[in-house]
């Protein structure tokens, strides 16, 4: 039956053309990810600076509040000091805008990418539910000629 041994020699191995595409864009998604996850765990610990230093600013505040019968000199050290937390929590604040900036735009080309992948994948399963089907239409002809064959004998 060499009909049999040529049919199978045709029948090839799904293999998607763009499948190196689909894995360099999968290996890109997961390098975002993780820029994604470094610059959330940044803007953690960015907040976390920020609560210490309005914490550190209410204990000054209270503390120049309290002081009445301390020199003058003593006090304008405390403002000083109360305007350099001010100052450091401002500066802060704006990190912690950039941060999350930072992380929206990340977020955004993460979308992007997903897109990509997401289009590619489902060309992917476009082709080889095509390959699919044509394997099965080999499978039928294949199957119909042994029938013609097999009734002949």
């Amino acid at each position: 039956m060499p009909g049999k041994d040529q049919g199978r020699e045709e029948m090839k191995k799904f293999k998607f053309r763009l499948q190196k595409v689909l894995d360099v864009k999968e290996q890109v998604i997961r390098k975002t990810q993780r820029d994604l996850a470094f610059h959330e765990n940044q803007k953690a610990q960015a907040e976390a600076e920020l609560t210490k230093l309005q914490e550190t600013l209410m204990a000054q505040s209270q503390k120049i509040d309290a002081m009445h019968d301390d020199s003058v000199a003593d006090i304008q050290m405390e403002y000083d000091y109360f305007y350099q937390l001010l100052e450091a929590t401002k500066a802060q604040q704006q990190k912690i805008r950039q941060i999350e900036q930072k992380i929206e735009e990340i977020r955004n080309l993460l979308m992007e990418q997903q897109k990509e992948r997401k289009i590619l994948a489902k060309l992917k399963e476009k082709y080889q539910n095509s390959y699919l089907e044509s394997v099965r239409k080999e499978e039928q002809i294949l199957l119909d000629e042994l029938a013609v064959i097999g009734s002949r004998s």
